[in-house]
């Protein structure tokens, strides 16, 4: 879950998770994550690596242990404790924004075939569904999580584009 507040010339930003924000700032864009989901699913990917698809299911299984719990990392589900876990903060100067969940983020995050200033230029330029169109491309040339081991073949996509 990532959220923004728009006042004045900045934005106010409250990210959990699996969500990352980039916010238009000028030369490069500032990038927001929360690193506790991110550094736990990079543990479980690196372990995925060349395995089954039950390996994948003990993954998932093995992800929601840790979801929402002290010493794992924190969603927006059913557990309003969640939002004392969020990063926060107070982005200055801000000229837009890219909020996006992580079906949406691959390009970058998964693929690397994307920079995050060229994801923000491609959802600028094109919209949110030309980014979610490119993620869907990539996905579909890698359907058994091979060349880019991630729990699902495809997640679902949420790219919002706030321009100030």
């Amino acid at each position: 879950m990532t959220t923004v507040r728009h006042r004045g010339s900045s934005l106010d930003y409250l990210v959990l998770a699996d969500s990352p924000l980039v916010i238009d700032v000028g030369d490069q864009p500032l990038v927001i994550i929360d690193e506790t989901e991110k550094e736990f699913s990079a543990n479980l990917e690196h372990a995925a690596r060349g395995g089954t698809s039950d390996d994948f299911y003990n993954l998932i299984h093995d992800q929601q242990q840790y979801r929402n719990t002290p010493g794992g990392y924190w969603v927006a589900q059913v557990n309003p404790e969640a939002a004392h876990h969020a990063v926060t903060g107070t982005a200055e100067h801000a000229r837009g924004a890219l909020l996006l969940s992580d079906g949406a983020a691959p390009l970058v995050t998964d693929f690397h075939e994307q920079s995050w200033q060229g994801l923000l230029d491609l959802a600028h330029q094109s919209g949110p569904q030309e980014l979610i169109n490119a993620t869907r491309k990539l996905e579909s040339l890698d359907p058994d999580r091979t060349r880019w081991p991630r729990y699902k073949v495809s997640d679902d996509a949420t790219a919002v584009v706030v321009r100030l």
